[in-house]
């Protein structure tokens, strides 16, 4: 899940607690203009990236996340 920090009705963090409360494996990508969270946010996420990081840096934060041995992941492009 690739979740935006700022939300119109809350933040991402209040998002990744219910995804997390929901399926405790998700993995939850964070991205904000935020340099710097507060650890206690960050709990809930397993990655967090700035705005305007380079694709290919996004690219590798999903593969580095994918199961390592899932033929789901087998077929996927991104353009």
């Amino acid at each position: 899940v690739i979740i935006d920090y700022n939300l119109p009705d809350m933040t991402g963090v209040q998002l990744a607690r219910e995804i997390r409360s929901l399926e405790l494996s998700a993995r939850i990508i964070l991205v904000s203009t935020r340099a710097h969270l507060p650890e206690e946010e960050l709990a809930y996420v397993d990655v967090h990236m700035a705005k305007g990081s380079a694709v290919d840096q996004l690219i590798d934060t999903i593969s580095n996340l994918a199961p390592l041995h899932s033929s789901a992941t087998d077929n996927w492009t991104f353009t």
